[in-house]
């Protein structure tokens, strides 16, 4: 639990888990109709596209947690790519390691969980289609 990247992992999947957990509870009692089902698992659609806007938030509540406050990509060496005679000499775009974290992981735990929450209401929509409720 060193390193920054550990402890925002920690905090976004306790957050993300608590509200799956609640919503999991709601799901699995007995007289739940499937409106509600439905209204269930949009309002955890809701929940994931707020959280990705709440990564600042995540951040500085991790950056409590630890002593290190960098990510490691930040303390790598960065390697530079050779350029060939004939290409133009425009400076590579260049990424903070805290943006690849935010973009490569953050963003693809979000945007994995909706799809496969909207896969579950499809299947959800076709039986209400089906049986008609």
């Amino acid at each position: 639990m060193e390193r920054l990247e550990t402890a925002l992992m920690t905090v976004v999947w306790h957050t993300i888990l608590e509200r799956f957990c609640a919503t999991s509870l709601s799901l699995q009692k007995v007289d739940i109709d499937l409106i509600c089902a439905m209204k269930l698992y949009d309002s955890l659609v809701t929940f994931l596209l707020q959280l990705r806007d709440r990564f600042d938030e995540k951040e500085e509540k991790a950056k409590s947690c630890v002593e290190i406050q960098e990510y490691k990509e930040a303390t790598k060496h960065t390697k530079r790519r050779q350029r060939f005679f004939d290409e133009c000499s425009t400076p590579d775009t260049e990424i903070t390691a805290r943006d690849e974290f935010r973009v490569d992981v953050f963003y693809r735990i979000v945007h994995c969980l909706v799809a496969e929450i909207r896969k579950r209401m499809c299947a959800y929509s076709a039986v209400h289609k089906l049986f008609g409720f």
